[in-house]
């Protein structure tokens, strides 16, 4: 398929034109872009890794909280996922011991159910995972996701989280 165009452009170059004259190129046909190929049938283009966050200004409250707000959430079509695994990176500020960071997803947007295992945020400076394991029962299917902190501590703290990734395996 090819999609004619017209170009139109103002000629600068000469004193009596100086962006006042507008002239016409001819119309060229170029093939249409806008589409790749065409996958395999039965294959999911839903990418293998989902990135929520990247930042370092999160402040954790005593207790489970939300990574970032509603608009931080993603719509993750999970129908031919078989296992997931949850990896953050964090900076120099972490949590007291028993802290942790997890996935959960919903159906409705009023009960959450764990997704992921648990990360610790409990070390600093480096890259944890919860490690791959089996989708949950009920998991599989059309979801909103989102990332929560468990803070152990009394106190809210502030947290040195930078990339939260959520990945997938396909069956």
């Amino acid at each position: 398929m090819e999609t004619a165009i017209t170009l139109w452009w103002v000629r600068p170059d000469r004193k009596e034109h100086r962006g006042r004259r507008i002239h016409r190129l001819d119309r060229i046909s170029r093939p249409d872009r806008t589409r790749g190929p065409q996958g395999p049938p039965g294959t999911s283009p839903a990418p293998p890794d989902y990135s929520f966050f990247c930042g370092d200004g999160f402040k954790a409250s005593e207790g489970t909280s939300e990574v970032g707000n509603a608009l931080d959430r993603e719509q993750i079509d999970m129908s031919n996922a078989s296992a997931v695994r949850f990896a953050i990176s964090v900076a120099g500020r972490v949590l007291p011991s028993g802290s942790y960071a997890q996935a959960e997803y919903t159906s409705d947007g009023t009960d959450w159910y764990a997704l992921s295992g648990e990360v610790p945020l409990t070390t600093p400076n480096g890259v944890y995972s919860s490690g791959w394991q089996g989708l949950p029962t009920g998991a599989n299917g059309d979801y909103l996701v989102r990332i929560v902190v468990y803070n152990a501590g009394t106190d809210a703290a502030p947290l040195g989280l930078h990339q939260l990734h959520l990945q997938s395996n396909r069956d």
